[in-house]
C-alpha cells in the first residue's frame, strides 16, 4: 500500500514539472497584435504589419486628394502598391514628401514601426525615400469615384463679357496659351472662385458626363488648382506704345507699312499718338483691365500718300475704338475686342529727344484756362534746333524764337513770324496768337515716351506734342535724310567772278527740318524759311526775320539773297554744295 501511495506521488510531481515547462513555451499576445493598425481605411485596407515588413516599398499616388473620415473629417491621398490595383485611402502622412494635385506619383517609402504610439495614432511612421516619377494626370490617374478626364492648363482674363449661350449671360475669357486670343467660356468650373480685375493660370480637369441633358454641356469642368492669380494692373499708362500688329479688315494681323508708325501713350484718362500720317486723341477709361476707348476720335485732317498709309490710319482707329480688354504679354501690350479676339499689338518706344525732333501739337492752353486741341485742318509744330533756335508752324505762318534749356527748365523768347493772313478756317489766326502767348510762359518741360508737355510756373501744361514720323516721301516733295538733322556752316561762295571765303562760319548757318521749315542764322539775325528739296532740286523761301543791326562787315545780306537763289544740292564727301539759279555760283557748307 505504502508502495503505491509513493508512485502516486512520483507521478503527480513528474506531471507538475511537465506542466509549468509547457506554460513557458507558449507566444506572448502583444496588445499591439490585437489593434485593427492599418494604414488606410474604407472598403479594403493594407495591414499595417504586412507594410512594415518590407521596410521600403513602392506606391503609386493618385493626382487628387478626397473627402474622408479618421478621427474627424479629412482628406486623405490615393494610395496603391500596384497600377493595376485600385487606390486605397491613406489617412497618415508621408514626411517629406510634398504633394502636389493633379500629378500622378511613383514614390518609394520607408516604413519604420513608432516605439509606444499614442493611443489615436498610427504605430507605423512613413518616411520619403525618393520620388521616382512624377507626371501631370492622365485619365487613367483619377480618382476611381470620380470621372475620367483630361488636366489642361487654362489663363483666365480679367473681367467677364455678356455673351449669350442658352441665353443672354456673362462669359469668362480664356485661352490654353499666353499669345493666342481669348476665347469665350460659356461654362462653369466647379470650385473655381473668380474674382474680375485678376487674371489667373489654373488646372482644370474636363471629363465627360454621363447622360448630359439636352440643352447641357457633354463635359463638366472642375478646378485642379490655381497656378497663378495677379491683380490686373494699369502700368500700360504713361508709356508710349507703337504698334507692331493690327487686325485689318480682312481680320488677318499684319505688320504696319515699311517706314511708317503708329502710336499711343495713355495718360490722365487720354491717349494720344501719331495714327500713320495724322496725329489724334482721344479719351478713355480703365477697370481692372476693361478699356473704353471713346468712339469720337479727333485728329488732325492732313492726307498722306501712298492710299494704303491712309486705310492703316483708318482701321488703326476703328480698332482702337472697338477695345474692350488689354493685357501685358511679354513686354508687349495685346488689346482685345468684346468678343476677346486681338486686334492690337504694341510695343514699347524709347522717350524722343526734345532737340531735332518734329513736335506736332495736340493741346494747348488758349488763354482762358482751358487745354483745347487745334482746329481741324490746321497743324502747329516745334523745332528745337541745336543752335537754341526753336521754329516750326503755328497754323498760318511760321515763327522762330530763341530758346535756352537747363536741365528741366526751359525760357522760350518772343516769336518771330511771317506776316501772312489766313481766313480759313475760321479763328486760326487767334488760335496763332493764343498758341505763341502759350509757349512764351513755359518754364519748365516733360517727355514722357514720344508725349512733350511745356508747364508754366503754376505748373499747369500750356502745350501738349507728340513727336511726328518723318513725313512720308513722295515724287514732288521730301525731306532728304543727308540734309536734315545737320547745322550746315557757310564756308565759302564762288561766283563766275569771284570767291568769297567766311572767316566765321559759325555765324551763317542753316538747318533744314524734317517739316519742310528751315532754321537759319545770318549773323545777328535768326530768320525762318520753308523748303522744297526732291530729285536733287531744291527752293529756300524766307520768312520771318529779326531786325538786328549787323556790322559794316558782316556777310548777312550776301548768305540770305544768295539763299533764296538756291535751285540744285549734291554733296561732297561731308560737305553740302548748293548750286544758284542761272549759274550765278556755288554755295559750300561743311558741319
Amino acid at each position: 500500500m505504502k508502495k503505491n501511495i509513493s508512485l502516486l506521488m512520483f507521478i503527480m510531481l513528474i506531471a507538475s514539472v511537465l506542466l509549468a515547462a509547457c506554460a513557458d513555451l507558449q507566444p506572448e499576445v502583444s496588445e499591439s497584435s490585437t489593434e485593427d493598425d492599418t494604414t488606410t481605411s474604407g472598403s479594403e485596407s493594407m495591414p499595417a504589419e504586412t507594410a512594415v515588413a518590407d521596410n521600403v516599398v513602392t506606391w503609386y499616388i493618385g493626382p487628387n486628394m478626397v473627402d474622408c473620415e479618421g478621427e474627424g473629417p479629412q482628406k486623405c491621398l490615393l494610395v496603391k502598391e500596384n497600377p493595376e490595383d485600385d487606390y486605397l485611402y491613406f489617412y497618415s502622412n508621408i514626411e517629406g514628401f510634398e504633394y502636389e494635385e493633379g500629378y500622378e506619383y511613383e514614390i518609394r517609402v520607408l516604413q519604420e514601426p513608432v516605439e509606444n504610439p499614442p493611443a489615436g495614432g498610427s504605430s507605423i511612421k512613413y518616411t520619403l525615400v525618393e520620388v521616382v516619377d512624377k507626371q501631370p494626370a492622365t485619365a487613367e490617374g483619377t480618382n476611381p469615384d470620380a470621372p475620367q478626364g483630361e488636366v489642361v492648363t487654362w489663363y483666365i482674363g480679367p473681367n467677364k463679357v455678356e455673351c449669350t449661350g442658352v441665353g443672354p449671360q456673362e462669359c469668362l475669357l480664356i485661352k490654353e496659351n499666353p499669345n493666342d486670343d481669348y476665347s469665350l467660356f460659356y461654362d462653369n468650373i466647379e470650385g473655381f472662385e473668380y474674382e474680375a480685375g485678376n487674371t489667373y493660370e489654373i488646372r482644370v480637369l474636363i471629363a465627360p458626363v454621363e447622360n448630359p441633358p439636352a440643352d447641357g454641356s457633354s463635359l463638366s469642368y472642375t478646378l485642379v488648382e490655381i497656378v497663378d492669380q495677379q491683380p490686373a494692373t494699369a502700368e500700360e499708362e504713361n508709356t508710349l506704345w507703337h504698334v507692331v500688329e493690327y487686325r485689318n479688315r480682312a481680320g488677318e494681323m499684319v505688320g504696319v507699312l515699311p517706314g511708317s508708325e503708329i502710336t499711343a501713350l495713355f495718360q490722365s484718362d487720354r491717349v494720344a499718338g501719331n495714327a500713320s500720317c495724322n496725329t489724334y486723341f482721344a479719351s478713355y477709361t480703365l477697370d481692372g483691365n476693361t478699356i473704353t476707348v471713346d468712339p469720337n476720335i479727333g485728329s488732325t485732317m492732313m492726307f498722306c500718300a501712298p492710299e494704303e498709309l491712309m486705310e492703316q490710319e483708318a482701321v488703326y482707329l476703328a480698332r482702337l475704338s472697338m477695345a474692350t480688354t488689354f493685357e501685358d504679354v511679354n513686354d508687349q501690350l495685346h488689346i482685345f475686342d468684346e468678343n476677346g479676339e486681338i486686334i492690337l499689338i504694341f510695343e514699347t518706344v524709347e522717350s524722343a529727344p526734345l532737340t531735332n525732333t518734329v513736335w506736332q501739337l495736340t493741346l494747348y492752353n488758349n488763354g482762358k484756362e482751358a487745354l483745347v486741341s487745334a482746329i481741324a485742318g490746321t497743324e502747329i509744330t516745334a523745332i528745337f534746333g541745336n543752335d537754341g533756335n526753336l521754329s516750326g508752324s503755328a497754323s498760318c505762318n511760321t515763327y522762330n524764337a530763341a530758346y535756352t534749356v537747363d536741365d528741366q527748365n526751359i525760357t522760350i523768347g518772343p516769336s518771330a513770324t511771317t506776316m501772312m493772313f489766313c481766313g480759313e478756317p475760321e479763328g486760326i489766326m487767334d488760335q496763332e496768337s493764343a498758341y505763341l502767348a502759350a509757349i512764351e510762359t513755359a518754364v519748365t518741360f516733360t517727355i514722357t515716351g514720344d508725349e512733350l508737355e511745356l508747364l508754366n510756373d503754376q505748373g499747369t501744361r500750356v502745350a501738349i506734342y507728340v513727336a511726328a514720323s518723318a513725313p512720308v516721301e513722295d515724287e514732288t516733295e521730301a525731306a532728304t535724310s543727308d540734309l536734315t538733322g545737320i547745322v550746315w556752316k557757310w564756308l565759302e561762295l564762288t561766283t563766275p567772278v569771284e570767291q568769297t571765303i567766311v572767316d566765321n562760319p559759325e555765324n551763317y548757318t542753316i538747318e533744314f527740318m524734317q517739316d519742310g521749315t528751315a532754321s537759319i542764322k545770318a549773323d545777328c539775325n535768326n530768320v525762318t524759311a520753308n523748303y522744297t528739296a526732291a530729285d536733287g532740286n531744291i527752293t529756300i523761301t524766307l520768312g520771318a526775320t529779326t531786325l538786328a543791326m549787323c556790322p559794316p562787315e558782316s556777310l548777312s545780306d550776301q548768305y540770305l539773297s544768295s539763299l533764296i537763289g538756291a535751285a540744285i544740292y549734291f554733296f561732297d564727301g561731308d560737305n553740302l554744295l548748293i548750286d544758284l539759279q542761272f549759274d550765278s555760283g556755288t554755295m559750300k557748307f561743311g558741319q
